[in-house]
């Protein structure tokens, strides 16, 4: 057990230390109870740690996870596929239905619909250089977030929450489910990275001003990824749809 971990249990100091360094868990559950049947989209389940994660913390959620690696896809349906209400979904969700580009490596968490910048990432990463110098393309299925929404669930249904983590094509997701986002999700957890680490990424600011566009707002940033101590490369930032929870309220 590290020293902050010890001093969590510390009750004045914990809430000291979820002020500064705020977990994800805390905040959710300043906004859920524990036991309510949460609806999860898990955009980018990679290997399942979402899906772990969110089963633990709400044990009633319903958890929509997607994942277009197709071994990946493999070991989430041998570990989940008969696991109650856990759903998976073998495509990449995209500004359009049809066939994208997929990039893969032996370092599965940053496949992408993107191509990777190998010299940013290596040099930033030097531990997954040598893997991401053999990424191949593959082919596979996409479609939109709106069009997946409206096979799947019924008009009236609400989604609390969807994660997104897909390497630097969060944008072009966020495009392909702009009418689903602000009509029916109340609350929006995705990765940002600061530097260009894939090729043709949407900078962050646009994806900002996309969402302060169609409803939400920023709530906070929950830990950062830095480099040479100070700078930060990526961060997780969660948005907050102002159709259900107001601004200061």
């Amino acid at each position: 057990m590290t020293l902050l971990q010890m001093l969590r249990w510390i009750p004045f100091v914990n809430s000291k230390l979820a002020i500064l360094h705020p977990r994800l868990d805390d905040i959710l559950l300043s906004f859920f109870d524990k036991n309510d049947p949460v609806v999860f989209f898990d955009i980018g389940a990679n290997t399942g740690q979402t899906i772990d994660y969110i089963s633990k913390l709400f044990p009633n959620a319903s958890i929509f996870s997607f994942e277009p690696t197709p071994n990946i896809f493999r070991e989430l349906y041998e570990k989940y596929g008969g696991t109650k209400n856990v759903f998976l979904f073998d495509i990449a969700l995209a500004e359009s239905n049809g066939k994208l580009d997929f990039h893969i490596s032996d370092f599965s968490p940053t496949n992408s619909c993107l191509q990777p910048n190998d010299a940013l990432y290596g040099g930033c990463y030097p531990e997954i250089k040598e893997a991401l110098a053999e990424t191949k393309t593959i082919q596979v299925d996409s479609l939109t977030l709106d069009i997946w929404y409206a096979e799947y669930f019924a008009d009236s249904e609400e989604v609390d929450i969807v994660k997104i983590d897909v390497q630097g094509f969060e944008y072009n997701v966020l495009q392909g489910g702009l009418q689903t986002l602000r009509e029916k999700v109340k609350m929006l957890y995705l990765e940002v990275q600061y530097l260009e680490f894939y090729k043709n990424a949407v900078p962050f600011y646009k994806i900002f001003e996309q969402l302060y566009k169609n409803g939400f707002y920023q709530y906070c940033h929950i830990g950062a990824s830095k480099r040479n101590k100070f700078q930060m490369v990526e961060s997780d930032v969660l948005f907050v749809n102002s159709k259900f929870i107001k601004p200061g309220g």
